[in-house]
């Protein structure tokens, strides 16, 4: 799993079968909202290492079983924070705090 260093509330998920999810926690709490396809590769390869780009955050890199890395470019929708997302993920942040109590 890796957060994005620009969107608080988007994660990436390393998975099998070629795939990454992308999550927004603000548009779907269970379901990914983007999935990524690493290759056109029929057999059954896991990914094991996804890295966001520090300096953009729309840039999204992800690496295979068999050392293959492919890069994928984010829309805007994934990389731009919205002026209350901070705000919200903090209210998150309090609600689990007070439910672990």
């Amino acid at each position: 799993v890796q957060f994005s260093p620009s969107r608080p509330g988007v994660f990436a998920v390393a998975a099998s079968n070629r795939r990454t999810f992308i999550y927004d926690i603000f548009e779907s709490d269970m379901l990914p909202v983007l999935t990524l396809e690493s290759s056109a590769d029929p057999r059954q390869i896991d990914m094991t290492s996804i890295a966001f780009n520090a300096r953009s955050g729309g840039l999204l890199a992800c690496c295979d079983s068999l050392g293959r890395v492919s890069v994928f470019q984010l829309g805007n929708k994934y990389v731009i924070s919205g002026a209350r997302e901070q705000q919200q993920i903090e209210r998150v942040v309090r609600i689990y705090r007070s439910a672990e109590r």
